[in-house]
């Protein structure tokens, strides 16, 4: 009755389809966008009518924001192995980049036709949950890992900036709310029910940005590791569009965020553009890395179609935000991770050398005693304190460097900034050279 209650009274933030899974058993619900509410579920479901008690229950309201409406794309999101159910996912709000983090962290599996929940299910499921730290938009998610020896029960509540450019401080993403009473623990989306139903229980709300698991056998939450969303945001990257005036010449900004073309009569500042960390040369779409391959034209437009008739367009490869030699290099290093059985960061931040060492920029600058030095990477294994300039992917100005020390600035242009990218996009790699990591 509790659990019936709960999902008629989140059809206010529904009304696409519904889903249930109890116990094992999934069932799902969908007549049509508006038009697909637990309200009219209840009378129609043969699961919620022959159970009477339940060990786990959890129903998912899903007001559609990105994919089809359908009985496919409906929570809870189940994943399954030998046709057993191994993990299950609901999520409350929106993934604006699922793509990008798709790229990075499940690059071999294909989303066509995925939502966003559907896509991070399986980013979680594959390669864990770095990705909080990533993600821009809204998510409160539960979780239900069966891969152990006994299941895991696990929430999240994200917080982050309203806004891109907002200076105001971490907001909730969307909101959440347990209950706790001797011998079961329920949750909401909505808490008027909950107060309701046991007006002598504890009412609690996740610590921000904290993945969380709860334990039945203790009735206590744990706390299993808090992300930094300091970089992240709500809503999806602001686009802007600005008259822009031409002569017969093209030209850059100092960011890589305007394109200046001899075509159109208009230039945008996006998420669409690279944006070149200059003391990294990692490259981000908005507050994403890239990851994986893209088509970008020589100005830094980051196009979403392989054809661009007319533009002078490459495809490139990425590795936690390092361009590539070419896509040897990127499939070396994924291949590399598995091999050691470890995630993309902590390649990059173990192996740092040999990433930078695969890109045709391998600078970056290292901390000693508090002052930045700019070092260059000879081989895999290591590099020296760099002497010469430094001109990053995308980048319209380089930094000339004396034994690690920034000395001085000069203009640049996009052109220029891709000479090192094309001069080794056709190379081998060498794999005797490689065998020293």
């Amino acid at each position: 009755m509790e659990f019936c209650t709960l999902g008629v009274h989140n059809d206010t933030r529904g009304k696409d389809s519904v889903g249930i899974y109890i116990d094992g058993q999934t069932e799902y619900y969908c007549e049509g966008k508006n038009n697909s509410l637990f309200s009219e579920f209840i009378s129609k479901s043969r699961l919620l009518q022959s159970v009477e008690v339940a060990q786990v229950a959890y129903g998912h309201d899903r007001a559609a924001s990105i994919g089809t409406v359908s009985i496919e794309t409906a929570q809870p999101v189940v994943l399954k192995e030998d046709d057993k159910i191994t993990y299950v996912l609901m999520h409350n709000g929106t993934i604006y980049n699922y793509e990008d983090l798709a790229k990075k962290y499940i690059p071999d599996v294909d989303i066509k036709g995925m939502t966003d929940s559907q896509v991070m299910a399986r980013i979680f499921y594959k390669a864990g949950y770095d990705a909080l730290n990533e993600y821009i938009g809204g998510a409160v998610f539960a979780i239900i890992d069966y891969r152990g020896e006994k299941p895991k029960y696990l929430f999240w509540q994200g917080h982050s900036k309203n806004t891109q450019y907002s200076q105001t401080s971490q907001q909730e993403e969307r909101p959440l709310f347990f209950l706790k009473s001797k011998g079961e623990m329920m949750f909401s989306s909505l808490d008027t029910y909950l107060d309701a139903f046991r007006r002598q229980s504890t009412k609690l709300v996740p610590t921000p940005n904290l993945l969380i698991e709860y334990d039945p056998e203790t009735e206590e939450f744990i706390s299993l590791e808090e992300y930094d969303r300091k970089n992240c945001f709500q809503t999806k990257p602001y686009v802007a569009t600005t008259t822009t005036y031409y002569g017969n010449n093209n030209y850059g900004s100092s960011t890589g965020n305007y394109s200046h073309s001899t075509n159109r009569g208009t230039s945008c500042y996006s998420s669409g553009y690279v944006n070149t960390d200059t003391h990294t040369g990692q490259c981000r779409r908005g507050a994403s890395l890239l990851h994986g391959s893209y088509n970008i034209s020589t100005y830094g437009n980051i196009s979403e179609s392989a054809n661009q008739n007319g533009s002078n367009y490459m495809t490139m490869w990425f590795f936690n935000g390092i361009l590539m030699k070419n896509e040897q290099a990127f499939v070396y290093l994924t291949k590399f991770c598995k091999e050691c059985g470890i995630s993309i960061d902590e390649c990059f931040k173990w192996y740092d050398d040999l990433v930078y060492y695969l890109s045709p920029y391998p600078y970056r600058e290292k901390k000693i005693g508090g002052i930045p030095f700019m070092f260059k990477t000879n081989d895999p294994a290591g590099g020296e304190e760099y002497t010469g300039d430094v001109l990053y992917p995308f980048s319209t100005y380089s930094k000339r460097y004396v034994h690690g020390s920034y000395v001085s600035t000069r203009t640049s242009t996009f052109v220029e900034s891709l000479e090192a990218y094309n001069k080794t996009k056709d190379n081998k790699l060498d794999i005797d050279v490689l065998m020293k990591v």
